[in-house]
């Protein structure tokens, strides 16, 4: 640190004085800031485990349903099938702030043109597989908003 070379009067004495009351608000109000964010970190933390263990059994139960489709009907009418559907899906990236660390809000939304295929000729599995996969897409587009604010939010608070 320089060394300050003020004369010793008693108005460069307030002066500094009101500088150091200064500083050590603002040193106050950054850890405050540290002490938020980190708090929201953790919250966060404990959101994202929770969506990763909820998106590992949504894919794991889609792709079961897809197995049991395709072990009753064949590959070639489930593929045949999946050229049938006609969902649009809509994701919409919005943004909000925390303690002036931008964090992404992700909403995903589906406009389904049913129907798809003649249910004649098909099965269960496939009904099924399909509103799994749709689960679990809305899902990894809330566990990537968390997985993101988790990494805003690190660098936020590992910065010195």
């Amino acid at each position: 640190m320089p060394k300050l070379s003020y004369a010793p009067t008693k108005a460069n004495l307030l002066r500094l004085k009101n500088d150091l009351k200064f500083a050590q608000q603002g040193y106050e109000l950054l850890d405050q800031k540290r002490n938020i964010l980190v708090i929201e970190l953790l919250a966060i933390v404990d959101q994202t485990v929770d969506f990763q263990n909820r998106v590992e059994t949504a894919l794991a139960k889609a792709y079961e349903a897809l197995e049991e489709a395709v072990f009753d009907m064949g590959r070639l009418r489930v593929q045949y099938l999946t050229g049938a559907v006609n969902i649009q899906t809509d994701i919409t990236v919005h943004s909000r702030k925390v303690m002036g660390v931008i964090l992404p809000v992700i909403e995903t939304e589906f406009k389904e043109n049913a129907p798809y295929y003649s249910p004649l000729g098909t099965v269960f599995w496939i009904d099924s597989s399909l509103n799994f996969f749709k689960e679990a897409l809305k899902l990894l587009g809330k566990l990537s908003e968390l997985k993101i604010s988790v990494l805003r939010l690190a660098n936020e608070v590992k910065k010195p």
